[in-house]
């Protein structure tokens, strides 16, 4: 994949982090109420295992420091 900010070579790849609560996307200058989190709504799709937690597929620009991830979120 090639970076859309410089173009360069990404390294694909994928984002790992603890299983036990769901990831959510909160846009700049709100917050995530307890009503959000019961509706789910900003939770992010994430596939989960057992042994290696929930995960992201994305790639990575070092030379920008960008992440692009693949995934959903719900509203």
């Amino acid at each position: 994949m090639t970076c859309p900010y410089c173009g360069q070579a990404m390294t694909p790849g994928t984002l790992v982090f603890d299983a036990r609560c769901p990831a959510f996307f909160v846009a700049d200058g709100e917050k995530l109420s307890l009503g959000d989190r019961i509706s789910g709504k900003g939770r992010v799709d994430t596939r989960t295992s057992f042994w290696q937690g929930a995960t992201m597929s994305g790639a990575y620009c070092d030379a920008c420091r960008k992440l692009i991830l693949d995934t959903q979120v719900h509203t």
